[in-house]
């Protein structure tokens, strides 16, 4: 309200009748917008696309006055008090302090933040979706990570985040990201003694860094199927340089040498298509 420079005004408890033409406007957005339910990836593309509607619900004639919405806003922007430069922020200030895994405990979340160091001290901007990590005096932006419960694997630094543990190969055990990580991915590192599981999660660690997590997940998948040794890094390497080619997008090579009159020749067929017709005249 500060921010914004409006007055808040409410209703009496279960009094929806008191804001009528609020409770119409969500019955009518329902029924336009949302009926059948979207299928969304999420939510910053339902609110896109529910602005893009509501833009668009600006080009029809208000059923009363019998002009455009467009131009009976522009009336009422008149009114209006201009809006801040700012947007407000929607989020909450916390402080934590890495432990020596590089992991902060946020609620009942447990977050890793392979860009901080061991011990540090972070200031830290809470999000709905999404954490903004800084230094202590929140001047340097180290990392921006999503909430536990908005995870998206595929976005996750997982060669970042399995790093630390080539070395600590006991406590992957307990790592806060390993329940994010792929079953298949997760039941090759966990399978293995301490010293084979090290060794595993350094080729992992290798493979993330050069293959996105979807093609890694194919190649260990590909090589438990076929028998090959877990621990082979060089076949693993081998297989995820085949997955990878095989899901690229092959383009023609562009040539420059040749003249472009050369390139765009088209050669006359028709004395060809003459012999064959008098070649079939014979037979």
């Amino acid at each position: 309200m500060w921010h914004y420079r409006f007055e808040a005004r409410f209703c009496n408890p279960r009094k929806g009748n008191e804001k009528g033409h609020v409770e119409n406007k969500v019955g009518y957005t329902r029924r336009n917008h949302l009926s059948p339910l979207p299928v969304i990836s999420d939510l910053e593309e339902l609110n896109k696309r529910q602005t893009e509607q509501a833009a668009a619900e600006r080009q029809r004639l208000h059923y009363s006055k019998g002009q455009l919405i467009r131009d009976l806003f522009l009336e009422d922007k008149q009114a209006l008090l201009p809006l801040p430069a700012e947007p407000f922020i929607v989020a909450r200030s916390e402080m934590a302090t890495t432990n020596k895994y590089g992991e902060f405990k946020l609620g009942e979340e447990i977050y890793r933040i392979p860009q901080a160091a061991i011990g540090q001290r972070l200031f830290i901007k809470v999000y709905a979706l999404h954490l903004d990590i800084f230094n202590e005096s929140g001047e340097t932006k180290i990392a921006t990570v999503p909430r536990q419960y908005a995870l998206d694997v595929t976005k996750i630094d997982w060669a970042a985040n399995l790093k630390i543990f080539i070395h600590k190969p006991r406590a992957v055990e307990y790592a806060n990201c390993l329940k994010a990580l792929p079953t298949v991915l997760r039941d090759y590192i966990l399978s293995a003694d301490l010293h084979a599981r090290s060794t595993r999660v350094k080729i992992l660690v290798e493979l993330l860094q050069e293959h996105p997590l979807p093609v890694v997940v194919q190649t260990v998948t590909q090589a438990r199927d076929l028998g090959i040794e877990p621990d082979d890094r060089l076949t693993l390497r081998s297989l995820a340089a085949c997955q990878a080619s095989s899901t690229k997008e092959t383009k023609p090579v562009l040539e420059t040498a040749t003249p472009s009159a050369v390139r765009s020749w088209q050669p006359n067929l028709k004395s060809y298509s003459l012999l064959q017709k008098e070649a079939s005249s014979n037979e």
